[in-house]
């Protein structure tokens, strides 16, 4: 666990928490660190959720399946973010999604009702901002899905991507039939599109690297 604390204090959950304090509270609130591998599955549908995460290392990606039998990516995790915590704070019995491995990962795992319990104040306003924030994350989701073209949505998610690295030159956290459950749309038909930007000028890319020219 100590190999991590440096880490977890940049963490928004412990953010202004000392170091000694930290290996503390998660003795309290029963954090445990989990290794796992590829497509290994960490929650699975209707599983109840009684944790919350934080991706040490390497990458998680959120699953949904609709009626349809498709399988959708709600959204990635990569280190220093959070997972389930919404499913937790609104008291979901089970879980509406799963939680899948992308690659080999480090995950902290957390008790939530331990969490909330605790008599730390700084904790408990920080859990309440990660909520808040992530409600936002899902707003700007459910924008990017009302996007009726397959153009346009690729375009919105990439300056997204590109605003928030700060450069033309980008990565994004998805193969392309991740990219494709991710936007919620066909694979063949994502790098169709892709290519016709290509041709067009748009954009020029290399398996997750993409530049941008809009």
């Amino acid at each position: 666990m100590k190999k991590y604390i440096k880490f977890l204090e940049k963490n928004h959950l412990f953010m202004q928490i000392p170091e000694e304090e930290i290996l503390e509270l998660l003795k309290e609130i029963d954090g445990v660190i989990k290794k796992v591998k590829k497509d290994d599955v960490l929650l699975r549908l209707d599983d109840p959720v009684k944790t919350v995460g934080i991706v040490l290392e390497g990458q998680l990606n959120i699953v949904k399946q609709t009626k349809q039998g498709e399988r959708i990516v709600v959204t990635s995790i990569h280190p220093n973010q959070y997972f389930q915590e919404a499913l937790c704070c609104g008291q979901v019995a089970k879980s509406p999604v799963s939680v899948v491995a992308s690659k080999e990962s480090t995950v902290l795992f957390m008790d939530y009702k331990k969490m909330i319990s605790v008599k730390n104040a700084r904790l408990i306003e920080n859990l309440l901002f990660i909520l808040a924030q992530k409600n936002f994350i899902l707003q700007n989701r459910l924008d990017l899905l009302g996007i009726r073209t397959l153009r346009q949505k690729i375009i919105s998610y990439l300056k997204s991507v590109s605003d928030k690295q700060g450069s033309n030159k980008i990565y994004i956290p998805f193969d392309r039939e991740e990219f494709a459950d991710f936007l919620c749309v066909d694979r063949s038909a994502l790098s169709h599109e892709l290519s016709k930007m290509k041709k067009d000028g748009m954009i020029n890319y290399h398996k997750n690297e993409f530049e941008l020219y809009i």
